[in-house]
């Protein structure tokens, strides 16, 4: 492994995040909460499930708490932590509690996901050549996936970008052009 793909990853990791909130920073609440139909989710659930990934791997990377729990923000936002899908951040989540999250105002919101990307790009300091091919110890397994320091920096890049998409698509339908990607 060539130690010039880590910083070359780091960089990347925290564009894939900048983009997101820069597609993003000038929505209104209504924009930033509209569905495209009953069944479908929001831009916020997008940058929320990019913001929990990243709060999720800062924490096994930094092995210190998730702001998501040590703020109590599931429950402060009414959220079931138990339908939340895999460590509470949106993957295998049922698609009808999804649909029907009543989010927080704009900016409490803004706050936790802004918060999370600062910290998971501080984070990704973490990983090294040394450890790149190591299993992060302290997060939990998932099913199929190998999670090691250069897996997780690696899906850092590619992840956010897929959910970029998602809000791209969602603010076309609303008329808005942001094209970050």
């Amino acid at each position: 492994m060539s130690s010039n793909i880590i910083p070359t990853l780091r960089k990347w990791h925290e564009r894939a995040h900048r983009d997101i909130l820069d597609a993003t920073a000038e929505l209104s609440d209504r924009e930033l909460f509209w569905k495209a139909s009953d069944e479908g989710v929001p831009v916020a659930w997008h940058m929320w499930h990019i913001a929990r990934f990243a709060d999720i791997t800062q924490s096994a990377f930094t092995d210190t708490e998730q702001a998501w729990h040590a703020q109590g923000i599931a429950k402060s936002w009414g959220f079931d932590p138990d339908r939340l899908g895999l460590l509470e951040g949106g993957t295998g989540m049922d698609q009808a509690y999804a649909a029907g999250i009543e989010w927080p105002a704009g900016r409490e919101f803004r706050s936790y996901v802004e918060t999370a990307f600062e910290t998971a790009i501080s984070a990704t300091k973490q990983v090294t050549e040394a450890n790149f091919d190591e299993r992060v110890p302290r997060i939990p397994d998932v099913p199929a996936v190998v999670l090691t320091y250069g897996n997780i920096l690696t899906r850092f890049v590619w992840h956010p970008g897929c959910h970029l998409g998602n809000i791209e698509t969602l603010l076309g339908l609303q008329s808005r052009l942001a094209v970050a990607s």
